[in-house]
């Protein structure tokens, strides 16, 4: 049951919300980030720069990075891009694109939610990575984007968003990939009381983006707290920044696979294995049949030009094991690592990842580039993915895509 509890911070300045706001981090890769912080000085991205951004003959030290997006953000709050906003308060956050909504409860929650497991987790994090991240919050000091929690969907708290969301909103801008961004201060007393009443009796909380943040905030805590013999759990450091969205109204789109050779097969001999797990039905490249996978056990490939249907055979989807039974780790067992020869997901460099929803120009783009063999799954559902987290299990990496994502930039608490 989790205590949400009002805040006080920065949120950007109205009129800079265009230039200031980040895109999604994750949607770059590092060279572009590198020209988009040239390009676009006064974006919160020159905030977050990481040494992988940047030509080997320019790579800073990380002492000489994070001293670098210290600067930024001071130079940044020096110029009046945010405003700060002493009353704590709660706040609302819509995200929309092309007919979908998502409307989130940003807030605060403890630490201790986090750290006696109370925000399940569905996927694990790389060590390394925590570590970076500790070390940018101790050079930076802040943290900008919330980390994303589902709960499930509850009438009574739809009810009061809906309520509030009709008042005029405090934050209202287009990001340049077509997102509306529309953030709420809730004022009302009577109306943040019922919200924290309303939310203190959710069972559940799930982690859905942000698992190495979050894991990094934690080992900043305890740092922090170690440190400070007066430390009285009311610190900005004890409190974890999130958004809380009800699991009904978050989207997950695929990562699709592209993989750079057959590991030696030839297609026949390629589609003969496949073919003792799936259903083979060749498309070919008529662009009037439709590729995309419409349901679970269903994907799509693309190889030489013409498109397939795979459907898993009912005898591969184990019935006690809801990892197991997820298309994106069906087509690793079957496919990707006993015919492909791709063991190990994470790191294998002929493997790659094309995140979002089902693209087949883009997918055909890919193998036109030099990727021999392109698949595409259906969705993981919100409901796999509590019942996963609830049993305590994680996913594999790229499972889930988060689509659109909440930014950095418009929200800022110093920790």
């Amino acid at each position: 049951m989790p205590a949400i509890k009002s805040f006080s911070g920065y949120v950007v300045h109205p009129a800079q919300a265009l230039e200031v706001v980040s895109p999604g981090y994750d949607t770059l890769t590092p060279q572009q980030r590198y020209r988009f912080t040239v390009e676009h000085p006064r974006n919160y991205l020159n905030v977050m720069r990481s040494q992988d951004e940047f030509p080997e003959n320019e790579r800073p030290t990380l002492e000489q990075l994070f001293a670098s997006n210290a600067a930024n953000l001071k130079k940044l709050i020096d110029e009046g891009a945010f405003v700060y906003q002493e009353h704590p308060c709660l706040y609302l956050y819509r995200l929309a694109i092309d007919g979908h909504e998502q409307t989130g409860v940003v807030t605060h929650i403890l630490m201790e939610e986090y750290e006696q497991g109370r925000l399940k987790k569905h996927e694990n994090t790389r060590a390394e990575r925590e570590d970076r991240l500790v070390q940018y919050l101790e050079g930076v000091g802040a943290i900008s984007s919330p980390i994303c929690v589902a709960y499930s969907q509850r009438d009574e708290i739809d009810a009061l968003v809906n309520t509030l969301c009709r008042e005029s909103p405090l934050l209202d801008f287009v990001s340049r990939d077509g997102v509306t961004h529309t953030i709420w201060r809730v004022e009302d007393d009577l109306l943040t009381a019922r919200l924290v009443e309303q939310f203190a009796t959710v069972p559940e909380l799930y982690l859905t983006d942000g698992h190495h943040r979050a894991a990094a905030v934690s080992r900043y805590a305890a740092n922090r707290h170690a440190a400070n013999p007066n430390h009285t759990g009311d610190e900005p450091y004890n409190h974890l920044l999130v958004a809380l969205f009800p699991h009904d109204q978050l989207k997950i789109a695929p990562f699709n696979r592209c993989v750079r050779d057959l590991n030696g097969h030839s297609l026949s001999e390629f589609l003969r294995s496949i073919g003792k797990s799936f259903e083979i039905d060749k498309l070919g490249n008529d662009a009037t049949q439709d590729p995309q996978p419409i349901m679970r056990g269903e994907m799509s490939m693309l190889i030489d030009g013409s498109w397939y249907r795979l459907k898993v055979r009912p005898n591969v989807v184990p019935v006690d094991d809801p990892v197991r039974a997820l298309d994106v780790v069906i087509l690793q067992e079957q496919i990707l690592s006993p015919v492909l020869g791709i063991h190990n997901p994470r790191s294998d460099p002929r493997l790659e990842y094309i995140p979002g929803a089902f693209d087949r120009r883009a997918m055909e783009s890919v193998c036109e580039s030099g990727w021999r063999v392109a698949f595409a799954t259906h969705p993981v559902a919100m409901e796999d993915l509590m019942r996963i987290a609830d049993a305590g299990k994680v996913m594999p990496p790229k499972s889930t895509y988060f689509d659109p994502k909440v930014r950095s930039g418009i929200f800022l608490c110093m920790l």
